[in-house]
């Protein structure tokens, strides 16, 4: 790249960053005025962070410990938080703020390793990655590798 094409690129970059800072207009300087956050947390509970006062307002108390995972439906009133050994996942009602439901894959002697989710619009279905264990009487194994 030339160095006249270079000035003209950082030129043309610079505008529309001004611009783009320019064009926020006053519904969405509301929308992020009211903001929230929830931040998981190395503990058994989430927080809830307020963009606009830029301080922690709430707390969500979870079933399990270390929520990490989480993910928002699509009407924005529940969110779906898995925890640390990705065997669980919870339910929680934004508008009470607290844990209504709570499922795993796993049972007896299996565990199942839920790596990815994603609820479907109408919240009745999800679409799920997982990871299934077998837990043998000397070993443990995907059970991808049990088939031979």
């Amino acid at each position: 790249m030339t160095a006249t094409m270079m000035r003209m690129s950082v030129r043309c970059s610079t505008v529309l960053v001004l611009w783009g800072a320019v064009a926020v207009g006053p519904l969405e300087a509301q929308a992020q005025a009211n903001a929230l956050w929830y931040i998981a947390t190395y503990s058994s509970h989430m927080l809830i962070w307020e963009e606009a006062s830029e301080e922690v307002v709430d707390r969500i108390d979870m079933r399990n410990n270390l929520p990490t995972t989480v993910v928002m439906n699509e009407k924005q009133d529940r969110l779906y938080v898995k925890e640390a050994t990705e065997q669980r996942i919870e339910v929680v009602d934004l508008v009470t703020r607290e844990v209504v439901d709570e499922f795993t894959l796993s049972e007896g002697n299996v565990t199942v390793r839920i790596q990815r989710f994603a609820p479907h619009p109408s919240d009745e279905r999800a679409a799920l990655f997982v990871k299934r264990y077998t837990k043998h009487r000397a070993r443990v194994r995907p059970d991808h590798q049990d088939r031979e």
